[in-house]
Formats: structure tokens, C-alpha cells, sequence
């Protein structure tokens, strides 16, 4: 288990990080909401409607099954990041805790990356047909997928007794 004052304290401190990556990608995502009401409807359509729309429903099968594949990409590194030890030279030293936060931190990124690309799928069908609620739409999905593979502490506290009991053997 963790040492509940000094390691958890760092941990937490290591979280910062990447809790900040998740607020960077959460602004973008409202930035690109401002941009599009911004922009409202003078968006031209220069594409030919029912190609728009088949191309908006193959982005919609792409963005389900990429949040589903996100879940997936996410526990495999983690179960990566968590069945080798830490080396020998870095066993017992005090920047530990960063070294547990820079095997999580890519699990995160990347199933965040995946959930924020839906977005990007509304923009450019906004882009192309200059509907808004296709947008929303897409970009509601993008949230859900912020929310869901938000950084987690247990998901470290997990990481970390996991890196632990593999170091210990």
C-alpha cells in the first residue's frame, strides 16, 4: 500500500500534470465551440449534400468506435506501464513518485487525444455543410470521452502498488 503522507503527497503533486493536460484539452474544446458560434452560419456549403451526409455518418460510426477502442488502448498500456518493474537504480530513490506519473500520464494523453479528435470529425463537417447541430453533436461525444478517461488518482494509487509488487519480486 502507499505510505498515506509522503507518497501520496507526491502523487498528488504528479497528478498536477496531468490534470493540467486534461484542462488544456477541455479549453480547446471550448475554444472551438466560441470559434463556431462565432463563425454562426456563414459557413458556405461547397460540397455536394448527400456525400456530406454519408461522410457524416461514417465519422459518427468512427467516433463510437474510437471512444470504445480509447477504453481499451487505455487499460492495455496501463496493464503495460504496470507489469514491469522499476530498474533497479531507480528502486529506491526519492523521484520515484515522477516516475510512476511518466508511465500513467501516456495512457491518459493518448485516450484523451482519441476523445478529443471527435471534435475535430463536428468541425469539419461544420466546415463542409455549416451544421451547427452536427457539431454539437460531435462535440458532446468528445466531451463524454473527456469525462470518461479523465485522469484518475485510483488509476495511479492502482499503478503504483501494481509497479510495487512487481519491483518486490
Amino acid at each position: 500500500m502507499l505510505d498515506p503522507t509522503r507518497e501520496v503527497r507526491q502523487l498528488k503533486a504528479g497528478m498536477f500534470k496531468v490534470w493540467t493536460v486534461w484542462i488544456a484539452m477541455f479549453l480547446t474544446l471550448v475554444l472551438s465551440l466560441i470559434f463556431v458560434f462565432l463563425l454562426g452560419r456563414n459557413v458556405e456549403q461547397l460540397y455536394h449534400l448527400p456525400t456530406v451526409r454519408r461522410i457524416t455518418l461514417i465519422l459518427y460510426g468512427v467516433a463510437v468506435v474510437g471512444l470504445i477502442l480509447a477504453y481499451f488502448i487505455r487499460k492495455y498500456m496501463l496493464h503495460r506501464a504496470s507489469s514491469k518493474p522499476l530498474p533497479e537504480e531507480t528502486a529506491n530513490t526519492s523521484g520515484q513518485i515522477s516516475l510512476y506519473i511518466a508511465r500513467y500520464k501516456p495512457a491518459v494523453v493518448v485516450s484523451l487525444a482519441i476523445a478529443e479528435s471527435i471534435a475535430a470529425f463536428g468541425l469539419t463537417i461544420f466546415f463542409m455543410e455549416g451544421n451547427l447541430t452536427v457539431f454539437l453533436l460531435f462535440l458532446a461525444i468528445a466531451l463524454v470521452g473527456l469525462f470518461l478517461y479523465r485522469p484518475k488518482f485510483e488509476e495511479v494509487e492502482k499503478l503504483v502498488v501494481s509497479i510495487k509488487q512487481k519491483s518486490d519480486t
